[in-house]
């Protein structure tokens, strides 16, 4: 253990640190709140106290002077003042100002750590138990078989990600203000890969409806103990990324509640993809075969917001909220695409541009536009530990109700047709969107100037 010139050693010190910096908040915390009582008390028995935090008067108590109403803002009284004229009127005066602590402009940076809803998923990977026969290996809804991927949701943990915002004052008396802001949430992926090192028997399941059949569970084997070897590989990814710009204008104020609504214009961009991966070498057909599906979707929204900010000031702290909805476009789109190989090693590979779970029949790329709402909640906690400099901590949630994800684009039912001509054309193009979310904690600074 090393020891400094002092005799103690760096974990002491550090803990030392942080035991007077716990102490000094707590007595930040407890001057404002006894500024608060000294001010009341002092109004109840006569005379004047102020009581200050930099430049900022955080309170002002006298019996012998007559006190304004803080409920009325000197806007809503009679008087000349005209809304852009702003020289040496009166609402740049003590008593008429919000908040002179403010500054004219401010930059935040947050850090996220959100979730978002996860990618649903079919089933996607089976096995059977040793001495099934190679004609029923892998198919669901036999006593042998059991699923070891799919059927759940994936990508649904935390990510970290950031969010900027910066905006103005557009007048001295804090009526109008202008900002905008921009976030992203970090890519959630998810792996899944197995091979027959690990699991001598895998399968991909489907429900083979080919023309003429009896509609039955299938599944192509990926590995069957000395026949096929092989791995099967599942990727998903998730990309979140939104931002806005706005206008507010100050609609109540009693000198410690402030209210403001809030309109302006939203974006929003959600991209997601499911990649399906199988290698085969099969003895029993004497040639490698390759398997690809891959489902992608992206859903942007363009539309306009409403909603109120409110703030209540206490001294060294601050409580925000944010409460607004976003009401506009969204515009959907997926691509399907996929493609088989089989490669006997002698002869040139066997290339098509379809796989398993994507044929001819639902194969290319579909867009639509829709109707959609944004509603958003933000929470936020402010500790003001400069008269420049916030410390913020607070809680987001927002929701989009018409989004289309990667699992909601496979046939329900994992339809596959090996008829040509197919009779009925399965499987079908699916694009059944949902409802989405975001959630979780913000951890920021902010800088006025």
């Amino acid at each position: 253990m090393v020891k400094r010139g002092d005799g103690t050693t760096g974990r002491e010190r550090s803990l030392i640190l942080a035991m007077r910096l716990a102490r000094r908040l707590t007595a930040t915390i407890a001057a404002g709140w006894i500024g608060m009582l000294l001010a009341t008390t002092n109004l109840a028995l006569g005379g004047e106290y102020r009581f200050h935090a930099g430049s900022r008067t955080i309170a002002r108590a006298s019996a012998e002077e007559p006190v304004e109403d803080p409920s009325v803002h000197p806007l809503a009284e009679p008087t000349e003042l005209q809304f852009g004229e702003f020289g040496d009127d009166p609402c740049w005066s003590d008593a008429g100002c919000f908040d002179p602590y403010e500054r004219d402009y401010w930059m935040e940076l947050d850090y996220l750590l959100w979730w978002r809803k996860g990618i649903g998923l079919p089933p996607m990977v089976t096995t059977s138990s040793q001495g099934t026969a190679f004609t029923d290996a892998g198919v669901l809804g036999l006593p042998p078989t059991t699923l070891l991927y799919g059927n759940s949701d994936v990508g649904d943990t935390s990510r970290p990600g950031g969010r900027f915002s910066m905006g103005a004052w557009c007048d001295p008396c804090r009526i109008w203000s202008v900002g905008g802001r921009f976030a992203f949430l970090g890519s959630s992926d998810s792996h899944f890969q197995l091979s027959s090192a690990d699991t001598t028997t895998l399968g991909r399941p489907f429900l083979n409806v080919t023309d003429n059949q009896v509609i039955q569970q299938d599944a192509l084997v990926v590995a069957f103990p000395g026949v096929r070897t092989g791995t099967v590989i599942v990727d998903t990814t998730s990309e979140v990324i939104a931002g806005d710009a706005y206008l507010r204008r100050l609609i109540s104020d009693n000198g410690r509640l402030r209210v403001e609504l809030q309109y302006g214009y939203q974006f929003s961009r959600i991209a997601e993809s499911l990649t399906v991966r199988s290698e085969t070498n099969a003895l029993d057909l004497a040639a490698e075969l390759r398997v690809f599906d891959q489902f992608q979707t992206r859903n942007e929204f363009h539309g306009a917001t409403l909603g109120l900010a409110y703030t209540v000031d206490d001294a060294w702290w601050s409580c925000r909220a944010l409460v607004k909805v976003g009401l506009g476009n969204m515009h959907q789109s997926a691509r399907l695409s996929g493609e088989q190989i089989i490669d006997d090693g002698v002869n040139a590979p066997v290339v098509s541009d379809t796989g398993l779970l994507v044929q001819s029949t639902n194969r290319g790329l579909f867009s639509r536009n829709t109707f959609a709402a944004v509603p958003e909640l933000n929470l936020t906690g402010v500790f003001h530990l400069t008269p420049s400099i916030d410390l913020s901590l607070g809680y987001t949630y927002i929701y989009w109700n018409q989004v289309l994800q990667p699992g909601n684009t496979i046939d329900p039912s994992l339809a596959v047709n090996l008829a040509v001509p197919p009779i009925v054309q399965r499987p079908a193009r699916v694009l059944e969107d949902g409802g989405y979310w975001v959630h979780g904690l913000n951890l920021g600074v902010v800088w006025r100037y």
